[in-house]
């Protein structure tokens, strides 16, 4: 099991915590990153969590693309500030990741994915957060970063 899938799991099989979607996934991302801060992330994505609470665009796709962010601004150099254009491989990376998902998932919104691909999940949600994790590692690696 990878290392972002074992970050995933951990919040996953956390008794009680009732976290959603997007804290999942960028609590997991960044943690296995190296650049996360565990559960007191959570409270930056709480209000993402089933596309936004209204069915929109996938929490898990906002918690990844999330972490994509902050892990590619931990990379500037120090003194550095990601504004507009300034970090345009984090743009592209972050607009392949949503090609990628929305690819291996068949949309990008919330309310679509639990009436297509995540109803022929065993696990649900939880196998579309897996998989969303596995997509961001491949990328990374492809990358080599």
């Amino acid at each position: 099991m990878s290392e972002y899938r074992k970050e995933l799991e951990k919040y996953l099989t956390m008794p009680n915590a009732h976290i959603n979607c997007a804290e999942n996934t960028s609590m997991a991302l960044t943690d296995a990153l190296g650049i996360g801060g565990g559960l007191e992330d959570a409270r930056y994505m709480a209000a993402f969590g089933g596309g936004m609470g209204c069915g929109s665009v996938c929490g898990a796709l906002i918690g990844a693309e999330s972490a994509l962010g902050r892990y590619m601004v931990s990379r500037l150099p120090e003194g550095s500030t990601p504004i507009g254009d300034s970090c345009p491989e984090l743009r592209e990376l972050a607009a392949q990741y949503h090609e990628r998902f929305c690819q291996e998932f068949g949309s990008e919104f919330c309310r679509e994915l639990k009436e297509g691909w995540v109803k022929g999940q065993p696990d649900g949600c939880k196998d579309l957060m897996r998989r969303a994790c596995d997509l961001m590692e491949e990328l990374l690696r492809e990358r080599g970063l």
